[in-house]
């Protein structure tokens, strides 16, 4: 478990948000993934989770969001969020995850299990990777798969 200590003032926004039920606006302020990550796990000993989920809008996601193998029930919407790296879902089991709006590089969720849907409405990725820039192979969506409005650029040699 992880404490609260090295949190930025900006997480700890977020932690109390996820804790009453709330969604976030960050104008465009940072939060690292490896947060995001430890709310989805119940990584934090000091926290509780309203069934809302995590609810961020126009957050600057610094590092990875590696999700892959996480198991959770909350659901997880993070709105014209901007990252410079892969969302890595291949392997979860979790309720919902709408990234619509979301501006980066490529969605990943090989084998993933989305209980309800997996929105991605007006996102912007641009890669240059072999693994596609949304893959979804063996992905098991309950209920809606939505990518209405996206751009979606890959230069990889073999695309």
């Amino acid at each position: 478990m992880h404490n609260l200590e090295d949190l930025t003032d900006v997480e700890h926004k977020l932690v109390r948000a996820v804790a009453d039920g709330e969604r976030l606006d960050l104008d465009g302020a940072e939060v690292r993934c490896d947060v995001i990550r430890r709310l989805l796990t119940g990584g934090f000993d000091v926290v509780r989770t309203d069934p809302r989920g995590i609810r961020v809008r126009r957050a600057r996601l610094v590092g990875s969001l590696d999700l892959a193998e996480v198991e959770s029930r909350l659901p997880l919407c993070l709105t014209d969020c901007h990252t410079s790296e892969t969302v890595r879902l291949t392997g979860s089991r979790l309720s919902t995850v709408d990234l619509t709006g979301l501006v980066g590089v490529n969605i990943v969720a090989f084998d993933a299990q989305i209980e309800r849907g997996l929105l991605m409405q007006n996102v912007r990725l641009s890669c240059a990777s072999a693994e596609g820039t949304v893959s979804v192979g063996g992905a098991r969506i309950g209920g809606v798969l939505d990518a209405a409005g996206s751009h979606l650029v890959n230069t990889h040699p073999d695309w």
